[in-house]
């Protein structure tokens, strides 16, 4: 079943996206993800920053661009 179509309060999803994350989120979702403002999702992916695909109207993160972005900052930090 979608997590998205049952009732969860706000902390139960927060929760259940930080554990279980979809393999593709919108950028409210990679925000709860990532601990970080949506505002800032938004900005980031709009510069190029973070990889997105837009479908339609809509932004698309997926899980495994977005771990591999993180990884390549992480090592581009330690230099």
């Amino acid at each position: 079943m979608n997590h998205r179509s049952m009732d969860y309060t706000k902390k139960e999803e927060n929760f259940f996206i930080r554990s279980n994350p979809p393999h593709n989120m919108n950028a409210r979702e990679l925000s709860i993800y990532l601990g970080i403002s949506e505002r800032k999702i938004r900005t980031d992916a709009a510069h190029g920053t973070l990889p997105s695909a837009r479908i339609g109207g809509r932004v698309i993160f997926r899980l495994k661009d977005i771990e591999a972005c993180l990884e390549k900052m992480q090592r581009g930090n330690r230099n």
